[in-house]
């Protein structure tokens, strides 16, 4: 009867017994893998026709992507923007959501925008949104402020990361102005 044996994240060593299959084949699920350390060993004790053998097992990581926009999608200057995104991990072919999950975001700042570094919580779904600061004025036309949003990697994800652009419009100015009287 294979054994899988993990220490889980408050040192305590937890075991998962299990049959095999005809096929000599066996697959179980970590009830709680966040809990789970890096490393799971499989383990099968001696009986009378076969040897103990015991492997270490590795985990496959999940991909994550962040997908994104701004409301509205662009910013005039002395404005505020809402960056506005979902966060998904990827197991099994199909999409979940990075629930309760810290991200930070960042941008390196400019004359018209000040350097960020800032942390989000995702809701359950992985929404989160984001209300930039006040942004200055380009000083030499339309300009667009980068911002960087990723996730840490995991044992069990990889780190994910969003670039994208905020268009600021520059102020409006009147330089000449004309007008007759009747």
């Amino acid at each position: 009867m294979p054994l899988f044996s993990y220490v889980d994240i408050d040192q305590q060593f937890a075991q998962i017994s299990l049959r095999t299959g005809s096929d000599g084949g066996y697959s179980s699920a970590i009830p709680d893998p966040e809990a789970a350390a890096q490393t799971v060993t499989a383990s099968a004790a001696a009986i009378s026709s076969t040897a103990s053998a015991s492997a270490q097992l590795g985990f496959t990581t999940d991909a994550v992507a962040i997908t994104g926009s701004f409301d509205p999608p662009y910013v005039n200057a002395f404005s505020t923007g809402t960056l506005s995104w979902v966060a998904s991990y990827i197991s099994g072919g199909s999409p979940h959501p990075l629930a309760n999950s810290t991200l930070s975001i960042t941008s390196p700042g400019d004359d018209d925008l000040p350097a960020i570094s800032a942390t989000v919580e995702t809701s359950a779904d992985g929404s989160f949104s984001y209300v930039t600061p006040q942004t200055g004025a380009p000083s030499d036309g339309p300009e667009s402020a980068e911002f960087t949003v990723s996730s840490a990697a995991t044992p069990y994800q990889d780190a994910g990361q969003l670039t994208i652009f905020m268009p600021i419009n520059q102020v409006p100015e009147i330089n000449n102005f004309s007008g007759t009287l009747s």
